[in-house]
């Protein structure tokens, strides 16, 4: 698409993009922010088709745990244009909390701004990586403030979110506040969310989090409520019916 900053992705979308939009018999998009950009764009309807998830996956109650050691796990790549910044901010949110906390970073990349910080890093398998989110305390959903591509992190939605959705365990979204993510997480309540840069309400978070049995549960319940929106029997019968009717001229 044209919001790309750079690369032949980008001279490719400046030569064809508005010409396959108008061809195109039906255009659908990812998020619902992303189908109200393109379509006050390009003049012409996009229907939103979220991203999904095998709703066979979602725990069926909400299981009450702590660890001994709480640990906050994230799980993705770390770059400085996506999450970086967040991430740094959360390591020193938790140090002006006091508590002892274990991170676990399940993360190809080690940015050298954090390989002096007492960090875990691991490279799992799926299944292990999913048992490692459901015996975490926290996951950690971080989007960058301090970002040279603006509107992709504000239409951006973090494939990771529907693993985190299905884990039982609370999740911590630290995004600015005109990103998708974190409008999605004020209107769904399925994280708790720090949409300033500041390392003080992210400390604050961390504590209630950690300190609060009732926002845990209710997190969790609402994270499950959205992971059954997203279930994808669902929106494969939708997406199916766009691909028939265009097929058909309906």
């Amino acid at each position: 698409m044209e919001e790309r900053r750079s690369g032949a992705e980008l001279d490719l979308a400046r030569e064809y993009e508005a010409a396959v939009i108008q061809d195109a018999k039906t255009c659908v998009a990812i998020t619902e922010f992303a189908a109200e950009h393109q379509s006050k764009k390009h003049g012409k309807e996009f229907i939103t088709i979220p991203h999904t998830l095998d709703a066979d996956e979602v725990p069926t109650s909400v299981d009450e745990r702590l660890n001994d050691v709480p640990v906050i796990h994230f799980a993705g790549g770390i770059y400085p244009q996506m999450n970086q910044d967040a991430v740094e901010r959360m390591i020193q949110a938790v140090k002006k909390t006091g508590r002892k906390v274990e991170f676990e970073f399940c993360s190809p990349d080690v940015p050298q701004s954090l390989k002096d910080e007492q960090i875990i890093w691991k490279y799992l398998s799926k299944s292990d990586l999913i048992k490692a989110q459901r015996s975490a305390d926290i996951l950690f959903l971080p989007q960058a403030f301090e970002s040279r591509s603006q509107q992709m992190i504000a239409h951006n939605f973090p494939t990771k979110t529907m693993e985190y959705l299905c884990s039982g365990t609370p999740i911590l979204v630290h995004s600015p506040s005109n990103s998708y993510l974190s409008d999605l997480c004020r209107n769904e309540g399925f994280g708790v969310l720090v949409e300033e840069p500041d390392v003080d309400q992210l400390a604050s978070a961390i504590i209630k989090l950690l300190d609060s049995e009732e926002l845990r549960r209710t997190s969790v319940e609402r994270a499950i409520a959205l992971a059954h929106k997203r279930d994808s029997r669902h929106w494969y019968k939708v997406l199916h019916k766009l691909l028939s009717d265009a097929v058909t001229g309906n």
